[in-house]
């Protein structure tokens, strides 16, 4: 078993230790951090591992996550490490509730069940083969069968990850679309780092008119962009996605959308300009085209 591969699954139950007090609070992230910082973790492992910081870990995900940790450890040394290091991340900051102590005795409790020494190394292999192969079949939440997503489409991600409580009239096909425009509708919105009232508006009005879906279904997607963004969404990601499930003439009148979005105070800036010229050469659009989506708002 590889080091990282143990050190990566310890890293996942302590987010989710992190998150029972239902945030993470700055010195647990603080915590987390330092402890990894000795491990070269690449981008895409560092992606995974925040599809747990961005979002509540709820009892039976941590389950999940424990009985995966369990299935990896192989000696006893790896057991106190595992100890050792979730005390640090429910210590962080300076409080133990009562939460978070149950949590750490059933982590502990899990990892002294695993038989470190009987039936050796080939038992111990055969053993994590069949527990890996059962978590796989298991119901328990797995965030991580939707990686891709959350690389490729975060706004898509978020929204499956709502619609449980919230039921849309709209395919795959229609949301993937829809996301990706949000997406790229905020980060026009989202020049000035302040989002006014009227642009949240103009947003809903764009995606009502552009992709005829309904008042709520727009409000719904737009809600979820503006907070993704400000997190944090990946440009090339959001460009490269909505230019490969829309024709030229979409994309060509989805640059009215965005300049709705950006004449919603009235004035179109100059950064605001520069961000949906950037957009509509990422989608493959030329300067021309551009141009003549400015000029219909009224620009030169």
């Amino acid at each position: 078993m590889a080091e990282k591969e143990l050190l990566l699954a310890l890293a996942k139950v302590m987010i989710a230790a992190a998150w029972l007090d239902g945030a993470i609070s700055e010195e647990e992230y603080a915590s987390l951090r330092q402890w990894l910082s000795p491990l070269q973790i690449g981008a895409h492992e560092w992606a995974r591992l925040e599809m747990y910081l961005s979002s509540p870990v709820d009892e039976l995900e941590r389950e999940r996550l424990t009985k995966e940790l369990a299935n990896l450890l192989a000696s006893t040394g790896q057991k106190q490490q595992v100890r050792e290091a979730l005390q640090d991340i429910i210590q962080a900051d300076g409080q133990i509730t009562q939460t978070e102590q149950e949590l750490y005795e059933t982590v502990t409790q899990a990892i002294d069940r695993v038989n470190v020494t009987a039936l050796g190394r080939l038992g111990r292999t055969v053993r994590q083969a069949v527990a890996r192969r059962q978590d796989a079949a298991a119901t328990a939440p797995n965030r991580e069968q939707a990686f891709e997503e959350f690389v490729r489409n975060r706004v898509y991600y978020r929204v499956c990850e709502r619609l449980g409580q919230d039921n849309l009239d709209l395919s795959e096909a229609e949301l993937r679309r829809l996301s990706l425009a949000g997406g790229l509708l905020a980060r026009v919105a989202h020049v000035d780092q302040q989002i006014a009232a009227s642009e949240t508006e103009a947003m809903v009005q764009a995606l009502q008119l552009h992709w005829g879906v309904s008042a709520a279904a727009a409000t719904f997607i737009t809600e979820i962009a503006l907070t993704e963004t400000e997190e944090g969404l990946d440009y090339y990601q959001l460009v490269d996605g909505f230019r490969a499930v829309t024709s030229e003439a979409e994309r060509v009148r989805f640059l009215d959308a965005l300049f709705a979005v950006a004449h919603a105070d009235q004035t179109l800036f100059h950064e605001e300009s520069e961000q949906i010229r950037r957009i509509a050469r990422g989608l493959g659009l030329s300067r021309e085209q551009f141009m003549q989506a400015r000029v219909g708002r009224g620009e030169g």
